[in-house]
């Protein structure tokens, strides 16, 4: 299953590093728990998890915390995460740090009354 995963900001840019006044989308793929345990011997709990481009030459930077990172599934686009932290910009082995949302889906829909979109499957992981 081809999933696309894209993270959506108005952050630092790693190119210019200036606030962008528009919207920018970098796409990432995510990365196995196990892998993000590597990176960051320290600090990854269950509800959080990894993405970073393959080249590392993309990422969330400063100034995105709070941002979405979404899955397109099937033509669906679904939150599965927010932007959290990360050492640094675009670092290699030092992937962009997310809140997954969906392990809150219970939470959310007890506390807004709107229905969960999703189960909590991780999708496809590098």
């Amino acid at each position: 299953m081809a999933v696309r995963v894209v993270v959506i900001s108005n952050g630092l840019g790693v190119d210019s590093w200036e606030y962008s006044k528009l919207l920018r989308d970098a796409s990432v793929e995510l990365i196995s728990q196990s892998t993000c345990n590597q990176y960051y011997t320290t600090g990854i709990t269950d509800n959080m998890f990894c993405a970073g481009s393959p080249s590392w030459k993309t990422d969330a930077c400063q100034g995105d915390s709070g941002g979405p990172l979404t899955c397109e599934v099937q033509g669906q686009m679904f939150l599965y995460g927010i932007i959290s932290w990360g050492d640094g910009c675009a670092i290699e082995r030092k992937p962009g740090v997310y809140t997954q949302v969906t392990k809150y889906n219970q939470w959310i829909a007890d506390n807004t009354g709107v229905a969960a979109f999703s189960t909590g499957v991780m999708y496809p992981e590098k």
